[in-house]
């Protein structure tokens, strides 16, 4: 019933009702707690099947709950997803990233969570922490792209962190430094999407960097003596669209 309730939140969520996405969720998250509480006679349900599949409806609420405008509900899930990953509970982002900086973690998490707890950290209005998890996560991509220019992995990783310090910055009404991120993060998805055209998720990142590009070159006041670059890229996100 648990993955029942797991795909119709899914289901929900292509729709993009986050709301009735994230009760759908919710049951399912009720009844993989309930798991944890019985004894279970399956083979195929081991303790630690069970646990990983707590982690990870942990892990999707805490995004619902990011994407629905809750940070404290985001880190209380995303705290209880890392207790079950580390054995420590931390209270607040700022906990996590000492761990990062202390090397104290049993696992080394990818620069998407990073950013993930990042974006947490704005919103509780921990701009410090927030930096510096983006900081981070850009500095590890960076590493992967030298050491790999052509890895698609590094390649989404760094556009990732380019497009979370843009929003950083746009965030703080600081356009024209948003702006070269974004640009970064665009190029980025440009060539991703040239080396995999029938990829949907990267194009709608594609569509997504050339809307953030626009946005900040708006913002940022420089549609001026007949320059159509801005327009020109949202046009081309709607296309895509």
């Amino acid at each position: 019933l648990a993955v029942v309730y797991e795909k119709l939140g899914s289901v929900t969520l292509e729709l993009e009702d986050i709301a009735v996405a994230r009760e759908h969720h919710r049951k399912s998250l009720d009844l993989r707690i309930r798991l944890t509480q019985l004894t279970i006679t399956d083979p195929r349900l081991t303790p630690e099947k069970v646990k990983e599949s707590l982690a990870g409806a942990y892990l999707t609420q805490a995004g619902l709950a990011s994407a629905l405008g809750d940070p404290a509900g985001a880190w209380e899930f995303l705290s209880r997803y890392l207790e079950i990953q580390e054995a420590v509970r931390y209270s607040i982002p700022r906990e996590f990233l000492s761990a990062i900086e202390a090397g104290s973690q049993a696992k080394q998490y990818p620069v998407g969570f990073q950013i993930k707890v990042g974006e947490i950290a704005f919103h509780s209005n921990d701009l410090e922490t927030c930096r510096a998890l983006y900081d981070r996560a850009l500095k590890r991509s960076q590493a992967a792209i030298q050491k790999n220019p052509n890895n698609a992995a590094a390649q989404r990783a760094m556009a990732l962190s380019c497009g979370a310090l843009g929003d950083f910055h746009l965030q703080l009404a600081e356009p024209t430094v948003a702006l070269p991120y974004y640009n970064q993060s665009r190029e980025l998805m440009v060539k991703l999407a040239a080396g995999d055209p029938d990829n949907a998720a990267t194009r709608r990142g594609l569509s997504f960097s050339h809307y953030r590009v626009a946005t900040a070159f708006l913002l940022a006041g420089l549609l001026h003596q007949g320059n159509t670059y801005p327009i020109v890229l949202v046009c081309s996100r709607l296309l895509m669209d």
